[in-house]
């Protein structure tokens, strides 16, 4: 295992809102990249993605990735600071035989899904742009 010193995001750029404390991380396969979420309600991703996969050599670029569709869960109502109920932190998986994240509310959070219904700890699946689901 080695460390890979990551860039910062540049300036102007808009980081981690809540404090990038319980941020999911996950390794996008089909495209090589890093993508993380910090959950809390966001509609987007930060994308980390490398110049190679030779991650000691790489130059590591930022960017960020909107998703359509619902709100994510915790998207309702007011969040107050980043917790491990709120936050993406081991909640955040890549399936690579769907070529989909997915990202669950955790136990005892309350969302309204698809049907209409209000219901804890709901799964979302959340597509890359351009990827039918």
């Amino acid at each position: 295992m080695a460390a890979v010193d990551i860039p910062a995001h540049p300036a102007g750029a808009t980081g981690f809102a809540h404090g990038a404390l319980n941020v999911g991380a996950a390794w996008d396969s089909k495209r090589q990249r890093v993508v993380l979420y910090e959950g809390l309600g966001d509609a987007f991703t930060h994308v980390l993605t490398p110049s190679s996969t030779d991650f000691r050599a790489a130059t590591w670029t930022w960017s960020r990735e909107s998703y359509g569709g619902r709100e994510p869960a915790n998207g309702q109502g007011p969040i107050a600071a980043a917790d491990s109920m709120q936050g993406a932190w081991g909640r955040w998986r890549y399936v690579p035989t769907l070529d989909v994240f997915l990202w669950t509310d955790g136990p005892g959070v309350t969302a309204e899904t698809e049907d209409g219904a209000t219901r804890d700890a709901i799964v979302q699946f959340w597509a890359a742009e351009g990827t039918p689901m």
